[in-house]
């Protein structure tokens, strides 16, 4: 006597089948992890890079975003739909045509001022963070908010003690014409 499965037991089975299936299939049709840089050299292929967010605008045909890694920046499009701000970390796949990215799927890898920075984090790559919100853990002395050999400017909301090791969060700007940074703050927290 042949003894035969359990409807349950063949349903799941199948929904395993399929979920393998799926991601076989994603696995595949991924493309390439390219670097910001790298982008327009691929002109007419599917690439994916992460990359900051430095600027979101809304349009009547969807979203044009400046990308930043390295000093690098790049413009992507993409549809009009709710998705990254500015500053947020984002893994962004489309199709490079030399000059801009055409985007059909982006996700936030890290949304702007989650991880504490520290202000020489900062200070490598200015231009990869002008214009977005951060959060910067740093020793507070004389107007300045310092750690790993570098220091940043402080206006906005001054600290609650004039010393002592705090956590800021705010929008850093960068000034290349005189080398500057500055954090515009608006919430301090004591570092533990």
């Amino acid at each position: 006597m042949r003894r035969r499965l359990h409807p349950d037991l063949v349903v799941v089975l199948l929904a395993i089948a399929g979920v393998a299936a799926l991601h076989v299939a994603s696995a595949l049709t991924t493309p390439p992890l390219v670097t910001l840089a790298e982008a327009p050299a691929r002109s007419g292929a599917r690439v994916a890079v992460e990359a900051r967010v430095l600027d979101v605008t809304h349009g009547a045909r969807g979203r044009a975003i400046t990308l930043a890694q390295d000093g690098t920046r790049l413009l992507a499009l993409a549809a009009e739909a709710p998705g990254p701000q500015r500053g947020d970390v984002v893994r962004a796949v489309g199709v490079s045509d030399g000059e801009k990215l055409s985007i059909d799927r982006i996700t936030i890898v890290l949304q702007a001022g989650a991880r504490a920075l520290d202000p020489s984090d900062l200070a490598r790559s200015p231009q990869d963070h002008d214009g977005t919100r951060v959060l910067v853990r740093g020793d507070v002395r004389d107007g300045t908010l310092s750690g790993g050999g570098s220091r940043i400017d402080i206006t906005g909301l001054p600290p609650p003690t004039p010393t002592g090791v705090w956590l800021a969060a705010g929008v850093f700007r960068y000034h290349s014409n005189d080398a500057s940074y500055k954090l515009t703050v608006d919430t301090w927290t004591p570092a533990s």
